[in-house]
């Protein structure tokens, strides 16, 4: 009786399982069928014409070092080329074509459509790119945009100029085939999407004081986006088109040790920078607690599901069961681990002033993309419990939490800023929490210890 009553139940077990496998996870073969847009109309071929225009906006050295240092005569250049490429959308459609010049540098294109009830949408994409580093390992230099039979070599060419490109030329080609659009939309083109946040400001604010902008939103907003992924889940045989709808928040952190001088000769154990090393260590080796299934990444797994073959359809038509199993596979990988968690990375350290002088000081820069579902005070809070300056001899937990509490409360944009003028600005800039350098400074002459708190 009482093996019967354990297979019945395991049998009702199974079926559960195998119900929400086949049933309740259905595959949608229409997703497979072909887009029905007909090309009589318009024409998007990449030929030699295209191929120039792209090549040319590759080549402009539109590079971002940091906050106000760029090089500007190269994205005005840029921007001049845009205006002047693409300068017939204005003339030829003035009727409900405008352009204006944002923050000097940065252009938003407005496309009126002719039903003004409907929501408009934002295209968005930048011109500035990131420095190019160690020339030697670049097969061609990064500006001349040198193409083969199968890439074009250049910075730039995915992050954003791509998409620069792509968006203008759609937006040439739909004109000149369909004329004006039912719904209103504009076409964003930031100067310092890399560092800095004058052009993405400049166009909410603009964007705030059109009719819709103080209490309406947009249908939708399409910026860099993500990538075609082939392979990267077993038994998947069609590659997957990641459609982005939420950005991680991102922040810097940065620690630094101050200490009274000496010689090497006489050297306090620890040092500055053999303080900051344990930190950093402790830092790596301790993750920030996962978040799985609190998250985006959960509809992104059940999408996938019923594409999937036996038995990992069974798996993951069944997260409420196996959900420590896949948790624990996607954290096999860093790039699977960070759709789940804050991740936390040391990415500058410095610290010393000559080989035979005790360093004076020294500071580690902590970058963190938090997790959709975690508040940026929780991650700050998990970090301090990790003791990054060693609570033991130096610093308690609690003043560094208090402290960077107290400066993750400013932000950029002022409270009377309406909801959607902060969400464009979030959406142009790259991220939904801005970037905020924060420096928490520790200055002891002595150590202090456990007993003296």
């Amino acid at each position: 009786m009482f093996w019967k009553t354990i297979l019945i139940v395991f049998s009702i077990f199974l079926s559960i399982l195998l119900y929400r496998a086949y049933v309740v996870f259905t595959p949608d073969k229409t997703i497979f069928e072909s887009c029905l847009s007909s090309t009589a109309n318009h024409s998007l071929k990449f030929d030699q014409n295209r191929l120039r225009t792209f090549q040319k906006l590759l080549q402009f050295q539109t590079i971002s070092y940091e906050v106000n240092k760029q090089n500007f005569d190269e994205i005005k250049k840029c921007r001049n080329f845009i205006k002047e490429h693409y300068h017939d959308l204005v003339t030829n459609y003035s009727e409900f074509v405008d352009l204006y010049d944002i923050a000097e540098y940065s252009l938003l294109y407005s496309i009126q459509g002719k039903n003004l009830n409907l929501k408009p949408f934002l295209f968005s994409a930048h011109m500035d790119v990131v420095p190019a580093r160690d020339l030697n390992r670049w097969k061609y230099p990064p500006f001349d945009a040198h193409t083969d039979k199968d890439f074009i070599y250049a910075r730039g060419t995915l992050d954003d100029k791509g998409n620069l490109f792509a968006m203008m030329e759609a937006l040439k080609e739909y004109l000149h085939a369909y004329g004006q659009p039912s719904r209103t939309f504009y076409v964003a083109l930031t100067h310092n999407e890399e560092a800095g946040h004058s052009g993405a400001m400049g166009i909410a604010h603009h964007l705030s004081q059109q009719p819709f902008g103080h209490n309406g939103q947009f249908e939708f907003v399409l910026d860099e986006g993500t990538t075609i992924l082939e392979e990267v889940f077993p038994t998947l045989n069609n590659p997957i088109a990641i459609i982005g709808v939420a950005e991680k928040g991102y922040m810097s952190i940065k620690y630094r040790i101050a200490m009274a001088s000496g010689h090497s000769s006489m050297p306090s154990a620890p040092t500055a920078i053999g303080i900051l090393a344990r930190a950093v260590d402790k830092l790596e080796s301790t993750l920030q607690p996962s978040q799985f299934g609190r998250g985006p990444e959960l509809s992104l797994l059940h999408g996938v599901t019923p594409y999937l073959k036996f038995p990992l359809r069974l798996v993951m038509s069944n997260i409420w069961l196996f959900g420590p199993v896949i948790e624990w596979v996607l954290s096999r990988k860093p790039g699977t681990d960070a759709l789940q968690r804050t991740s936390t990375a040391v990415t500058l350290i410095s610290g010393g002033e000559k080989e035979n002088i005790l360093p004076t000081s020294a500071s580690a820069t902590v970058n963190l993309f938090n997790d959709f579902s975690n508040e940026l005070e929780k991650s700050l809070s998990t970090a301090a419990r990790k003791e990054p300056l060693d609570t033991t001899n130096y610093l308690a937990c609690q003043c560094i939490v208090t402290e960077f509490i107290k400066i993750i409360r400013y932000t950029w944009l002022s409270k009377k800023d309406s909801s959607l003028e902060q969400s464009v600005f979030f959406s142009l800039n790259g991220y939904s929490t801005l970037n905020k350098m924060i420096e928490l400074t520790v200055t002891r002459d002595k150590p202090v210890l456990a007993s003296e708190r």
